[in-house]
């Protein structure tokens, strides 16, 4: 099988696309921040709004620039910046969804303080990837990790 290869620039913009066109806010905020972050999938859906956010007041949402988690795997802290098309993807769905300070910023169908699952967000990968044409067997959760890593290698 081998390591997972990144996306192409052209296959984030076309995933993107496809995902506004198709009106859906959680996969397109879901897939932005997967992108931006760089986390591993259980860290992914283990966000809460509160990580992400400086204040949630009133309807007014402030999404962080720059935020910080705790890895799961590896109990070390990691930063990660959170672009302005991000940004406003994340709080369009805080909005929409009118999600608290501690709620799961991707929650479970079956409960409201349960994140969605690293197996259902592997599926929604594959499906996101089928969405522009590509083998969805090629390319898996960790591909999304490498996305910006590999895009800011070929800048610099």
């Amino acid at each position: 099988m081998g390591p997972k290869p990144p996306l192409k620039p052209d296959e984030v913009q076309a995933i993107k696309l496809r995902l506004r066109m198709g009106g859906n806010a959680r996969d397109l905020a879901m897939f932005c921040l997967a992108i931006d972050s760089k986390l591993r999938a259980s860290d992914l859906v283990s966000l809460t709004v509160h990580d992400i956010t400086e204040f949630v007041t009133g309807g007014d949402v402030k999404i962080k620039g720059r935020a910080k988690v705790v890895q799961k795997k590896t109990q070390s802290e990691v930063a990660f910046e959170i672009g302005p098309e991000t940004q406003a993807c994340l709080k369009a769905r805080i909005v929409e969804t009118g999600k608290l300070d501690f709620d799961r910023l991707f929650g479970s169908l079956s409960g409201a303080r349960r994140h969605l699952s690293t197996r259902q967000y592997e599926r929604l990968v594959k499906d996101w990837v089928q969405l522009c044409g590509l083998n969805p067997m090629k390319y898996g959760t960790h591909s999304l990790r490498r996305t910006k890593v590999a895009l800011l290698y070929k800048q610099t």
